[in-house]
């Protein structure tokens, strides 16, 4: 969306796309949002409580434009929303054993039901140039 604005619905798929040439393996880029399936159980940290996603990707994704990840539990159906920048400025580097990812505490995300957006506050005149969700 042109608008800045997060697109209303997201539609998460299991095959990784192109975006200008570049091909994703662990989640698909839909405008502003990376959108990713993971199993919580399987995939979340749990010390510390954090959801992780590769590196080089969430860096590709930024560069693209993105300034969300999305990451549907698929056991739960909850989307957890993070800003891509509170993954540059509160997340950690984490390698056990699946290669280079950053990983954000669970504090920085939203947690929704399908079909929710993330809440996103406008920034005041003269303080910064993008949204902040909290």
């Amino acid at each position: 969306m042109s608008t800045g604005q997060v697109a209303p619905h997201v539609y998460f798929s299991t095959a990784a796309p192109r975006v200008q040439g570049k091909r994703f393996r662990h989640a698909r880029l839909d405008g502003k949002v990376l959108c990713k399936k993971a199993r919580a159980s399987q995939h979340q940290l749990r010390v510390p409580p954090a959801w992780a996603h590769d590196e080089p990707e969430l860096r590709a994704a930024r560069a693209q434009g993105a300034e969300w990840l999305a990451i549907e539990d698929t056991e739960s159906t909850r989307v957890f929303w993070g800003r891509l920048a509170d993954f540059f400025a509160h997340g950690f580097i984490v390698n056990r054993g699946h290669g280079v990812q950053r990983a954000l505490p669970i504090k920085f995300f939203q947690r929704l039901a399908p079909g929710e957006t993330p809440v996103v506050q406008a920034s005041l005149p003269g303080f910064a140039d993008e949204a902040v969700a909290r």
